[in-house]
C-alpha cells in the first residue's frame, strides 16, 4: 500500500515572499473552524521567522492584502510570509546551518559555575563533560545572534514574560517580542535561574558606569589576535574566553 500523501488535497499554500518561485513551505486542507490567528499560531511553530511578519493572501479577485491575526474564517489559497526582517528558516526542510549552539552560561566561567552551585538547577544533566554542558544551559539561536548573547548585547529577561532585550540597536528587529509558548512549555527549555543570570550580567555590562568595553571576535587571516588580546584590558579573563569559546565545538561530547 502506498504512503498516504498528506500534501495531496491542500487547498491552503504556504510561500516566502522573498522566493515566491521556490517550492512551497507547507500548507494544510481547510476544514471549518480554521481562524486567520489559528494560521497564525501554526507559523510560530513550524516557521522559524526572523523578526516580525505578516500573512499575506493572493487572489484573482483581490490581489494582494494582508491577513489581520483575527477570528475571521480562513479563506483557501496562496499565502506568503512578508518578513520585516530576514529570511524565515524552515526546519523541517533539514536547512539548520545558520543556527548555532549557544550556552547560556559561558564555559569560560566554568570555575564560577561550580563555585555558585548552579549544577542544582539542572535537571536534565548531560551523559559526560560536566552539568554546565546540559541541554538546559543552552539555547539554539542564529549565528549572528549568538555572537551579541555571548557579548550580552541581547538578553531574555524570564521576569518579564521572557522578553527579548537588546543593549544596542536591533538591526534583527526581535527587541520586545517573547519567546513562544510552546519553547517554554518543552521539558529540554533553559532553566529561569540561568536565563535570569545572563540577564542581569547583560544589565550590568551594559549599564554600569561606562559599560564593559566590546572586543574583536572575527579576527582576519594573519591577524596577531594573541597579541591584541595581551595588550588590551582584562587580557587574562579574555583569553580564557577565547579559547573556550574557539575549543568548545571541538571537545568530545
Amino acid at each position: 500500500m502506498p504512503a498516504l500523501n498528506r500534501s495531496a488535497d491542500r487547498n491552503v499554500h504556504i510561500y516566502d515572499a522573498q522566493k515566491p518561485d521556490e517550492k512551497e513551505l507547507g500548507g494544510l486542507i481547510l476544514t471549518k473552524g480554521v481562524t486567520n490567528k489559528n494560521f497564525y499560531d501554526t507559523m510560530d511553530v513550524f516557521i522559524i521567522v526572523h523578526g516580525t511578519y505578516i500573512l499575506q493572501h493572493n487572489s484573482r479577485d483581490t490581489g494582494a492584502t494582508e491577513v489581520p491575526k483575527d477570528d475571521a474564517s480562513l479563506l483557501p489559497g496562496d499565502y506568503y510570509i512578508v518578513t520585516a526582517g530576514r529570511e524565515p528558516m524552515n526546519p523541517a526542510h533539514g536547512n539548520w546551518r545558520p543556527l548555532e549552539a549557544a550556552h547560556i552560561f559561558l564555559l569560560a566561567y566554568q570555575e564560577q559555575w561550580n563555585d555558585g552551585n548552579l549544577s542544582c538547577s539542572i535537571t536534565k544533566p548531560p551523559a559526560r563533560e560536566g552539568s554546565i554542558n546540559s541541554v538546559q544551559n543552552g539555547l539554539l539561536l542564529d549565528a549572528g545572534i549568538h555572537q551579541l548573547f555571548d557579548d550580552y548585547i541581547v538578553s531574555i529577561n524570564p521576569s518579564d514574560h521572557y522578553k527579548i532585550v537588546f543593549f544596542d540597536q536591533d538591526t534583527y528587529q526581535v527587541a520586545g517580542n517573547y519567546l513562544q509558548q510552546e519553547f517554554l512549555n518543552h521539558p529540554d527549555r533553559p532553566v529561569d535561574e540561568l536565563l535570569l543570570w545572563h540577564y542581569r550580567q547583560a544589565f550590568l555590562t551594559n549599564m554600569k558606569g561606562a559599560g564593559a568595553p566590546v572586543f574583536e571576535h572575527d579576527y582576519p587571516s594573519g591577524s596577531d589576535m594573541v597579541g591584541d588580546i595581551f595588550s588590551g584590558p582584562i587580557r587574562e579573563q579574555r583569553m580564557e574566553f577565547e579559547l573556550f569559546s574557539r575549543l568548545a565545538p571541538f571537545q568530545d561530547v
